[in-house]
């Protein structure tokens, strides 16, 4: 049964990416790299986030002594509500890139991606190494972690300002109606 329910999930998953895709295209011409990074904001960091609150509660799980620390309501409390936000924020930046069609929806956008991102991978890098200390095996390499979620927030943020077509799709303007033509 959790092969089939895997199956479902990633249908299910390739669904919305198509439909956000084809949504992003036909309604603002969005695709190549602009499109990856919606991508990442609505469904990436979301799945990754909802991962490192399964390798917590699979930590619990496998090693008592984790569950039965005094500690461990405080740092999965911790861990949900930073999951929750990070959640937020990242469809938020999503959203933003979506429907936004001036600067400031690219500013939140990238507000949104370094919140999302590299501020909440920290908290949660921290909160996993807390959990690893309380008697779980495995134990995330911080530095490594930091690195990878920053390097990829720069590049993501460095593209979103630096780039001409992205200039082009975030002007101020509001483009102004065609006429239409009579026949």
């Amino acid at each position: 049964m959790p092969g089939l329910l895997t199956l479902l999930f990633t249908l299910a998953l390739a669904g919305v990416l198509a439909y956000v895709y084809w949504l992003g295209k036909t309604s603002r011409g969005i695709d190549g790299i602009l499109a990856l990074l919606v991508m990442a904001l609505f469904v990436a960091l979301p799945t990754y986030r909802m991962v490192a609150v399964g390798w917590l509660q699979e930590e619990a799980t496998r090693h008592p002594e984790v569950s039965a620390s005094p500690f461990w309501d405080l740092e999965y409390t911790a861990a949900m509500i930073v999951t929750a936000a990070s959640l937020g924020g990242s469809i938020f930046g999503g959203v933003r890139l979506l429907s936004g069609l001036g600067r400031s929806a690219l500013h939140q956008a990238i507000a949104a991606l370094w919140v999302a991102g590299p501020l909440a991978h920290v908290i949660l890098l921290l909160i996993t190494s807390q959990v690893a200390d309380m008697g779980a095996e495995n134990k995330p390499s911080l530095l490594i972690n930091i690195a990878t979620a920053s390097a990829l927030a720069i590049g993501a943020s460095l593209y979103l300002l630096c780039s001409k077509r992205v200039r082009a799709l975030y002007n101020n303007e509001i483009p102004a109606a065609e006429p239409e033509a009579e026949a």
